[in-house]
Order: structure tokens, then C-alpha cells, then sequence
């Protein structure tokens, strides 16, 4: 089990412009650490969210086979598909 923190946190300051941006962060430190082992991602709250955001973009890329499974505790998710 690994814990991923924001970086933000120890930097002081918000290093992301976006849930993009940080989830592309996030997945090139998976990719990086787990080259191509299988994987399954779990986010609490925010995190739920940042886990879709982040397989969202594996899939666009055709990588979603990184993941097996994700999981996601306390998630309410925002979506701005009804604009």
C-alpha cells in the first residue's frame, strides 16, 4: 500500500493549476514506480475524485489496464457534463 500526499503540502504553496494537472502528476509517478504491473487505486474524498481524473486519463491514452480496480471512500463527485 502506498500513500500519494500533494506536494502543495510540504511546498507551502498549490503547485497544480487543476485536477488535470495533478492527476497527470500522479500518474507519471505510478507509471514510474509500477512500470507495468497492475494496480488498484483508492482515493478518500477529494482523492475518489483525483482516482477517476487519473484513470479518465490512463484510458485516453489506452493504459486503463494499469488499473484493476478503483475504489473510492466518501466520494461525491463533480461534473460539469450538465453545462
Amino acid at each position: 500500500c502506498y500513500i500519494l500526499q500533494d506536494p502543495s503540502i510540504e511546498a507551502n504553496q498549490i503547485l497544480f493549476d487543476d485536477i488535470s494537472a495533478m492527476a497527470k502528476y500522479y500518474n507519471h509517478l505510478l507509471r514510474n514506480k509500477f512500470g507495468t504491473r497492475r494496480i488498484a487505486l483508492a482515493g478518500f474524498s477529494f482523492g475518489g475524485m483525483l482516482a477517476l481524473e487519473m484513470v479518465a486519463q490512463l484510458e485516453q491514452n489506452h493504459l486503463a489496464d494499469f488499473i484493476y480496480c478503483i475504489i473510492s471512500f466518501d466520494t461525491w463527485v463533480v461534473s460539469n457534463l450538465l453545462d
